[in-house]
């Protein structure tokens, strides 16, 4: 099975490369391909994967008028994509962010029938949808094509399922699941192995993150 990841994040952050990982060890014939356009030169060759069934792909391509002209940027990363990718021989591909990778995982499935799946992040609910309501019909679009709809947590999936059109709801919450970015292993693995049992006195807790509606 031949999978092809559209992830424009992938460079930033460690969480991509660990869910490859994780996506090895549930279906080890799998072979993972991961397309990477970024904006800095310097994320070139970041985060790149100790394993052979998975190779990354970092273009530099992207350039900061593509945070205005939206379609500009879907069709450089897409000829980009296809001029180095056979995607007759791809099974599926997963796109990561709904907008920036949803689209050109549409233009695929429209040229080539390759079935896709995609992600709902942050900031595809609370920017590209708030931001840029001239994309709505982008996303709706990637929303009825894409064989399932992954939503990190169950506000998204409400959000997402309160902006989309009447006329698709239906179709979209079907196929719509929520699941959670999962941990490194190092968390399992030194886990406590039995509870502590909390004294019968005010305990003090440490919340990490910022003070938004945002997180819930």
């Amino acid at each position: 099975m031949l999978i092809q990841h559209m992830c424009s994040a992938y460079s930033d952050q460690r969480l991509y490369r660990e869910l490859c990982y994780s996506l090895s060890n549930t279906i080890p014939e799998a072979e993972q391909r991961v397309f990477v356009p970024v904006r800095k030169q310097s994320l070139v060759g970041k985060n790149l994967p100790a394993l052979e069934s998975i190779s990354v792909e970092q273009r530099f391509v992207l350039r900061p008028h593509h945070r205005i002209f939206f379609r500009n940027k879907i069709s450089i990363v897409y000829d980009e994509l296809i001029s180095s990718n056979n995607f007759l021989e791809v099974d599926l591909v997963h796109s990561h962010f709904l907008f920036s990778d949803g689209a050109v995982a549409l233009k695929l499935f429209q040229n080539f029938g390759t079935p896709f799946i995609t992600a709902v992040r942050n900031t595809d609910v609370n920017a590209f949808f708030r931001y840029r309501p001239d994309l709505k019909s982008v996303a709706f679009d990637v929303l009825d094509k894409a064989a399932a709809v992954v939503c990190l947590n169950q506000p998204y999936r409400s959000a997402l399922l309160e902006i989309v059109p009447s006329s698709l709801r239906k179709s979209i919450e079907h196929k719509t699941y929520v699941i959670p970015n999962g941990v490194e292993q190092s968390w399992l693995d030194n886990s406590f192995s039995t509870a502590k049992k909390l004294e019968a006195r005010p305990f003090q807790c440490i919340y990490v993150g910022d003070l938004s509606n945002n997180k819930n």
